[in-house]
């Protein structure tokens, strides 16, 4: 799957893009459940990447993308024993969910208590 979209993503990048970091963001999660951390890693990074060139055009869109791969970046650097990284990943999904809060609330709040345990567990 994460082949035919990375091959429609170069004809449609706007909509195919988001479905490619949506496999990998599922493929990071899958890896990281086999101790393929290394792997796992890598893919949170490229889904990240390709979450935050969407997000400088929409980021009203594309900005929870951004925070919900942070937030699992971190629970994977959490695994790993890599607190400080751990922390600094939940510190910008916090930022960036405390940001949109303000817009929507309703939507949003859930999100921001969701990484605030997360941090607080770590």
């Amino acid at each position: 799957a994460l082949a035919i979209y990375r091959q429609l993503a170069e004809v449609n990048p706007q909509d195919d893009l988001t479905k490619v970091g949506m496999n990998l963001n599922n493929l990071a999660n899958l890896q990281g459940d086999k101790n393929e951390f290394a792997k796992a890693e890598k893919s949170y990074e490229e889904a990240l990447a390709i979450y935050r060139q969407l997000a400088e055009v929409n980021p009203q869109t594309y900005l929870p993308y951004v925070a919900t791969t942070l937030n699992n970046l971190a629970v994977l650097q959490s695994a790993k024993n890599e607190f400080a990284k751990a922390e600094k990943s939940y510190e910008e999904a916090l930022a960036i969910y405390r940001q949109l809060v303000e817009v929507t609330q309703q939507t949003y709040s859930p999100d921001v208590g969701m990484t605030l345990n997360n941090l607080a567990t770590l």
